[in-house]
């Protein structure tokens, strides 16, 4: 190992490797992806620029490496998407579109939840209970801040299976925080 490598490892090994867990949902599939990375980072260190953290330039690498992975995947057909089924989110709504239940206020706002280790490790727990394909395009739109185009290109599926994916994987995680947060407030 690299003296670069070694650094890297100690210094952002486990926030890398957290990045790559809660979007693969495979804590060996997590550790082979951040290898992958630090070895591509090793491959390229001389282009890095410097025009942002390391971690941040590390981060962008994993990041292509979970899209390389998930994207062989689909090309595989290893991962089935199947929104044809229905699922616990389906009796959200009713025939007509209209909330069966609407939603749980929030008493907090959002951002001073999110600041609780409480809340975190309740969205995180959420988060790793929601299938991981639909897990993985909830995180790539909302988190990463990829557009629905660049999600539905990246793994050739379409708009509309992008929406039904999204829905299914927010109404996932609605059910769950209602449960286990908002339910003891």
């Amino acid at each position: 190992m690299s003296p670069d490598e070694e650094k890297w490892a100690r210094d952002f090994g486990p926030v890398l490797k957290r990045y790559a867990l809660i979007r693969v949902g495979d804590s060996a599939v997590a550790e082979d992806l951040v290898q992958e990375t630090f070895l591509a980072a090793l491959r390229s260190r001389d282009r890095f620029e410097g025009r942002s953290s390391i971690q941040t330039w590390l981060t962008g690498i994993l990041r292509h490496k979970i899209l390389d992975h998930f994207r062989e995947q689909f090309k595989n057909r290893e991962v089935e998407l199947q929104i044809l089924e229905n699922g616990p989110e389906d009796d959200l709504f009713d025939s007509r579109g209209n909330w069966v239940k609407p939603p749980v206020s929030w008493k907090e706002s959002p951002e001073d939840a999110l600041k609780t280790k409480e809340f975190r490790e309740i969205l995180l727990l959420c988060l790793e209970g929601i299938p991981r394909q639909k897990r993985l395009v909830l995180l790539l739109r909302n988190v990463d801040g990829l557009s629905g185009e660049e999600i539905c290109k990246e793994f050739g599926i379409s708009s509309t299976h992008l929406w039904v994916l999204m829905h299914r994987a927010r109404a996932a995680l609605r059910r769950c925080l209602e449960e286990r947060w908002f339910k003891g407030k």
